[in-house]
C-alpha cells in the first residue's frame, strides 16, 4: 500500500541500474529527458521545490557539468562511516569519483 508521504519520496539506488526510480521506460533516456520524465510524474515534490534560488542554481548548473562527464553525487550510501573521518562540515560532495570529488556541497537554502 502506497502511504501518503509517498507522494514526496523519489527513491533509486545504484542497485536499480539505469533503471531510475524504478521506471523501465527511463533505461535510455539521458539526464534532460528524465527531469522532464520526474517533474510529469511527481508534480508535488515539484511543486513544492519551484521557487528561485540562485546560489542553488548556480551549485547544480554545476553538478550537472559534473553529471554530463558520468560523475554522479552520492547522497546516501551503505559505506559512508567506512570513508575516512565522515564529518557533518564536509566541504566536497561525494561522487561517483571519490570523496574529494571537487564537488562542493549543496548550499543551505531557505525557501521563502
Amino acid at each position: 500500500m502506497v502511504g501518503d508521504d509517498d507522494q514526496f519520496q523519489a527513491r533509486y539506488s545504484t542497485a536499480d541500474g539505469r533503471r531510475y526510480f524504478g521506471w523501465r521506460d527511463a533505461v535510455a533516456v539521458g539526464p534532460r529527458i528524465l527531469a522532464t520524465m520526474f517533474l510529469a510524474r511527481y508534480p508535488e515534490i515539484a511543486r513544492r521545490a519551484q521557487g528561485r534560488d540562485y546560489d542553488y542554481a548556480g551549485w547544480f548548473v554545476e553538478l550537472l557539468g559534473h553529471v554530463d562527464s558520468g560523475i554522479f553525487p552520492i547522497s546516501f550510501d551503505d559505506w559512508y562511516f567506512e570513508r575516512p573521518n565522515p564529518s557533518r562540515n564536509q566541504v566536497w560532495l561525494p561522487t561517483t569519483a571519490g570523496w574529494c570529488s571537487g564537488l562542493p556541497m549543496p548550499p543551505l537554502s531557505v525557501k521563502a
